[in-house]
C-alpha cells in the first residue's frame, strides 16, 4: 500500500505539512481491496479449475508442511478408494517418525480401508510387515520387495488421481501431482512391482 493513502497534506504558506490520516482510512482501504478481490473471484476460480488435461502441481516444503500434508492424506483414507503406498520405512522412521505413529492411529479408526503397501526388503521393511499385522484390516495388504529394489529416502502414495512424492532426506519436501494419466502410469508401475513382492 502506498504511504500517501494514510497521510493528509496541508499547505500553509510555502510549507507542506503532513499528518496521519484517521485509522478508519486503513479499514476503508482494506474493505475496498477485499471488495475488488471478491468481484474478481469468479474469474480466478475459473482459471484455477481449468478443465484442461494439464496436471495440477503443488509443492510443500519444510517439516511442518509435510506433517500437515500427511495428516490430510491420512484423513482421506477410507474404504472406497484404494491407497497405494511404496516406501522406505527406515527413512520414514528416521526423518518423520511421528508420521508412522499417526498412520497407525488412523488405521485403528478406519474400518477396513483399501490399502496396499510395497516396502523395501531391508530389515526395516520386514520389521514393519510384522509390526503392522496386528491392526491391518482384511483389505490392507503389505508386501516386501526383493532387497535389490531401492526407493531412496522417499515415501510415495497413489490415491485417486493424485501421485504424492515425499522426499525425506535433507530439506524435506513433497510434490503432489494431480492428473488422471500420470496416476494411471504410476499405478501400472506399482502393479508391476506388486507382482514381484512377497
Amino acid at each position: 500500500m502506498k504511504l500517501w493513502v494514510f497521510l493528509s497534506q496541508t499547505r500553509i504558506g510555502k510549507r507542506l505539512f503532513y499528518s496521519a490520516a484517521h485509522p478508519r482510512r486503513l479499514v476503508e482501504r482494506v474493505r475496498s481491496r477485499a471488495n475488488r478481490a471478491e468481484e474478481m473471484m469468479p474469474e480466478l476460480v475459473a482459471l484455477h479449475n481449468n478443465s484442461s488435461n494439464k496436471p495440477k502441481l503443488q509443492v510443500f516444503e519444510g517439516l511442518e508442511g509435510v506433517r500437515l500434508l500427511y495428516q490430510e492424506l491420512y484423513e482421506s483414507l477410507n474404504n472406497k478408494q484404494e491407497a497405494l503406498w511404496f516406501a522406505n520405512i527406515g527413512a520414514l522412521r528416521q526423518y518423520i517418525p511421528e508420521a508412522i505413529t499417526e498412520y497407525k492411529k488412523i488405521l485403528r479408526k478406519i474400518k477396513n480401508p483399501k490399502i496396499r503397501e510395497l516396502n523395501c526388503g531391508d530389515t526395516d521393511g520386514k520389521h514393519w510387515l510384522e509390526e503392522i499385522k496386528s491392526f491391518r484390516g482384511s483389505h490392507h495388504q503389505v508386501r516386501i520387495l526383493p532387497p535389490n529394489f531401492k526407493f531412496g529416502s522417499t515415501d510415495n502414495l497413489i490415491l485417486g488421481n493424485k501421485l504424492v512424492i515425499f522426499s525425506l532426506a535433507g530439506d524435506v519436501s513433497v510434490i503432489v501431482i494431480e492428473n488422471k494419466e500420470i496416476a494411471l502410469t504410476y499405478r501400472t508401475l506399482f502393479e508391476a512391482a506388486w507382482s514381484l513382492g512377497k
